[in-house]
């Protein structure tokens, strides 16, 4: 044992490198087997502190000839058949409790002109050929439910987003709770590019909604924004179903004024389009609409002589 600070803490003043290890060692740099005291609430910490919480915050002035970085660390490591993992954080429950257990908790206040802010970042660069075994994932989160019967008014979530605005603030800008922005892929890769992508196949998988949007106000201006306006689009929506057969494509419940509205100053080659000619005289196309079990249908003419005798 290197040094013993069980009965005397050691206090450095001043130095350019208060404490520094040049060798190599067997075990943990430092190792702290047991609980330590700490008194309750915000403003204190039981293992490693640097200003309070609670309190004023240690002062480092402007920033501008370099970065100012708190905690660095850089290696390097060749996984071979185990992981290499640069922090473990493992907290376990000791009995019940109404608090709340965080793994890791970044707070930033801005109360000054910004040039931006990120409480966490998160970032994977891929430099060189390789062949991709695995997701690399700049950000990854998991639940695991394995046992016992779940109850409580909790919910039980992959990933939460919460964005709140106090009454009376006045923002200027956009709000977005959650933004994923494609436009740095420059280059017409083999695979497929997709923005948000939702698995639901599986033989044993339970899933009710891929995608959920609940409690709308009358303030909304719509459920979906498809903002269009940037570029020509083929497509706004493919639906593409392989060898199985999409019972409904849409399916209403409750109360609905209009089931489409095509707004005036709309234009374009077609509102409606199929390709299956079922009505014999003088047209080419048409809707078809179930009544029960009854098919009729709506022509779709595609020129005025229809109506000459």
């Amino acid at each position: 044992m290197g040094l013993n600070l069980r009965y005397s803490p050691i206090d450095w003043n001043s130095g350019t490198k208060s404490f520094q290890i040049t060798g190599k060692i067997d075990g943990p740099v430092i190792d702290i087997p047991t609980a330590q005291n700490a008194t309750p609430g915000w403003g204190s910490a039981a293992l490693f502190k640097h200003g309070s919480y609670s309190g004023a915050a240690i002062a480092y002035g402007a920033v501008s000839a370099d970065d100012l970085i708190l905690q660095s660390v850089h290696i390097s490591a060749v996984p071979v058949a185990q992981n290499v993992v640069g922090s473990v954080l493992r907290m376990d429950t000791a009995a019940a409790h109404s608090g709340y257990f965080t793994g890791i908790l970044s707070y930033l206040t801005t109360s000054h002109n910004s040039g931006g802010a990120k409480a966490l970042y998160g970032e994977v660069d891929i430099t060189a050929t390789a062949a991709l075994a695995g997701n690399h994932q700049a950000l990854f989160g998991e639940v695991c439910v394995t046992g016992g019967t779940i109850t409580g008014a909790g919910k039980i979530e992959g990933l939460g987003i919460t964005v709140s605005v106090t009454a009376g603030v006045t923002i200027a800008q956009t709000v977005i709770g959650a933004e994923i922005d494609m436009r740095g892929i420059k280059a017409d890769i083999a695979g497929e590019t997709i923005g948000i992508k939702v698995t639901m196949a599986g033989g044993s998988n339970y899933l009710d909604y891929g995608m959920q949007f609940s409690n709308c106000f009358n303030t909304a201006t719509a459920v979906i924004n498809f903002d269009l306006t940037q570029g020509a689009t083929a497509c706004v929506m493919l639906v593409e179903s392989g060898a199985h057969t999409i019972t409904n494509f849409i399916e209403m419940t409750g109360t609905v004024t209009n089931f489409a509205k095509l707004t005036a100053g709309v234009s374009g080659t077609h509102c409606f389009f199929t390709n299956a000619a079922v009505c014999a005289v003088a047209t080419s196309h048409a809707l078809q609409i179930m009544v029960g079990t009854t098919p009729h249908y709506i022509p779709v003419f595609s020129d005025l002589s229809w109506g000459s005798s």
